[in-house]
């Protein structure tokens, strides 16, 4: 898996307050469940997912019409863009 585990990690607000994981989610890969890692988005409708994960299901479809996996919208390979980590 790309991504780092969160089941048992606990995140904070600058204020102290901690944050749920259901408030995580849009930190979230689509593909491997995992906090993302080298972030990636598809640009058409906008769905994160680690580097690793997106480039395995490019590599594994032949086709450059590609479908998400969270929506099912069709986008080509050129419509991803790398969003760099903080």
């Amino acid at each position: 898996m790309a991504g780092y585990n969160v089941k048992d990690t606990k995140v904070y607000t600058p204020q102290g307050t901690a944050l749920k994981l259901d408030q995580l989610t849009s930190l979230l890969c689509a593909v491997c469940g995992f906090v993302l890692r080298e972030s990636m988005q598809v640009t058409r409708c906008g769905h994160r997912f680690c580097k690793v994960c997106i480039d395995k299901m490019l590599n594994t479809s032949g086709d450059d019409n590609l479908m998400c996996p969270v929506d099912k919208e069709h986008f080509e390979r050129a419509e991803k863009v790398l969003l760099f980590d903080r």
